[in-house]
């Protein structure tokens, strides 16, 4: 039974982790079908926005199964690889918390562009308490979205971070009735898809470049430009004028 399950509705993917009974935590294997998804949908020009979440009620993701972490090479962890990849992925993504995120399912979730979580939603990165230095790049796209003290809490602490917590430092963006999780997520995504495919997915990367400081200017104009010259600017301008829904082909 595979770890990962993907749909696709229109122009929205979603993927699923389903290993309820090890609260969506991964094994070896498990990543390994993730890295797999995520490339695929990376290479569908159909898909405008993403979906993640987990199988079940209580945990989105426990992270690395914890009997893997000893099959690991510290010089190259797969999981991280796979957060990775969900970042850089040019759509935009929307990762539902249902419940727990730990391990390095806080970085699955860092991963996505935005987050909704649930009220009893609870974050903890034990990886210091095992004696593990986290990596990099998770630790980076951390201070990017939480900034140092935020970083530092869930990080260097291993401090438990409730709802109310991860909405302040940047973690969640909106805290949601559980009921009503599902719908949240949905909005978000009808919003995204709405909008202009060829300026979102420069304005991910550009905003991602900026972010980390690799940013090449050149690159950045280019991509302005290329928005002023879509038949999507077109559309928006005349749809505008019309006083009617934009209809988007994303070119």
């Amino acid at each position: 039974m595979s770890a990962v399950r993907i749909s696709v509705d229109g122009f929205v993917a979603r993927l699923t982790l389903d290993r309820v009974d090890k609260r969506n935590a991964l094994d070896l294997e498990g990543v390994g079908e993730l890295r797999d998804a995520i490339r695929r949908l990376a290479g569908d020009r159909s898909i405008r926005a993403l979906t993640l979440d987990g199988a079940g009620e209580s945990v989105f993701c426990a992270g690395l199964e914890f009997d893997d972490i000893f099959r690991i090479d510290g010089r190259n962890n797969p999981f991280t690889a796979a957060c990775d990849e969900l970042a850089v992925l040019p759509v935009p993504t929307v990762c539902a918390v249902r419940g727990g995120a730990y391990g390095a399912g806080a970085d699955l979730a860092l991963a996505c562009d935005f987050r909704v979580g649930t009220p009893e939603c609870r974050v903890r990165v034990p990886a210091v308490a095992i004696g593990i230095h986290y990596d990099g790049s998770g630790l980076a796209r951390a201070i990017r979205t939480m900034g140092m003290q935020g970083t530092r809490r869930m990080f260097l602490a291993a401090e438990t971070l409730r709802a109310e917590d991860l909405l302040r430092i940047g973690f969640l963006d909106e805290i949601s009735p559980t009921t009503d999780l599902e719908h949240r997520v949905e909005a978000r995504v009808r919003n995204l898809t709405s909008l202009a495919p060829v300026a979102v997915r420069d304005l991910k990367r550009s905003i991602a470049e900026l972010a980390s400081g690799t940013a090449v200017e050149w690159q950045v104009l280019q991509r302005v430009v290329r928005s002023w010259e879509s038949a999507d600017f077109r559309e928006g301008a005349t749809a505008r004028a019309d006083r009617r829904a934009p209809r988007f082909e994303g070119s």
